[in-house]
């Protein structure tokens, strides 16, 4: 994974390059906007794929899955319909659903590994 070149690359040059007086402040941001950039866009484009094929083979599924009368749409009964198994019968539906689950996980790494990494950069 290329994530993780990127946090062993950054503790290294942290490590190595920088003195315990030396701001590391640059380094943290280029490390934050290294990560999270990619990873917003990659998942507005993994999130387009997943909506479009939703809404052009599975209208009334969108349909139940995205509007809320009042409201507009319901992010808690997708994500829902997301982690279960019905894919109506759809192999290729099934395919994004699993997909769009493992870079769920993926995203929630790297926001959460930035806990641990973010420290160790800037100390």
């Amino acid at each position: 994974m290329a994530w993780l070149a990127i946090v062993a690359c950054a503790i290294a040059v942290r490590l190595f390059l920088f003195d315990d007086d030396d701001d590391s402040f640059p380094l943290v941001v280029t490390y934050m906007l290294g990560t999270w950039l990619p990873l917003m866009v990659a998942n507005v484009v993994e999130e387009n794929e997943f909506f479009s094929y939703l809404r052009e083979h599975h209208a009334t599924r969108w349909e139940k899955l995205s509007h809320v009368s009042a409201f507009g749409f319901n992010s808690f009964r997708l994500a829902a319909w997301l982690w279960s198994e019905d894919a109506d019968g759809d192999r290729e539906l099934a395919r994004l659903k699993r997909e769009r689950r493992l870079f769920i996980w993926f995203m929630l790494t790297v926001v959460l590994s930035t806990i641990i990494v973010v420290p160790i950069l800037a100390s």
